[in-house]
């Protein structure tokens, strides 16, 4: 499921410097305004908490938005939607980026909200995948 054409119902927030395991993280990205947007479809399974990934396609490229009912996972969800947001589905498919690596998300998470942050990221390249 995309969600394309619905730019009206996301925002931008304004972010803050704070760490991700702080309670008011934000990373300033977009978030889901709309709460339609909040369906099982668009459900990240294996997440502790309820999180969202909406993927939208303008042109060739694909930008996810994204919403979670925690802050931290919220903030995590943001961070990792970001990064992907603007790349080709092949580009996003074909990444080979090791985020927890780079960012040492293995080392500041919870076991809990490391898998979480795995099923994020495979939500992201499975969403690239149907493109291909």
């Amino acid at each position: 499921t995309f969600a394309i054409g619905f730019a009206n119902h996301f925002v931008s927030e304004s972010g803050s410097d704070q760490s991700i395991t702080n309670s008011n993280s934000n990373f300033g990205s977009k978030s889901l305004v709309s709460k339609g947007f909040r369906k099982d479809s668009f459900k990240v399974h294996g997440c502790q908490s309820q999180v969202w990934l909406v993927p939208e396609q303008k042109e060739e490229k694909l930008l996810f938005l994204s919403d979670s009912d925690a802050l931290i996972s919220k903030g995590l969800v943001t961070l990792i939607s970001s990064i992907y947001s603007n790349e080709t589905a092949e580009e996003i498919a074909n990444s080979d980026i090791d985020l927890m690596e780079e960012f040492e998300l293995g080392v500041i998470l919870s076991p809990a909200r490391r898998n979480g942050a795995y099923s994020m990221l495979k939500t992201i390249k499975e969403y690239a995948k149907k493109l291909l």
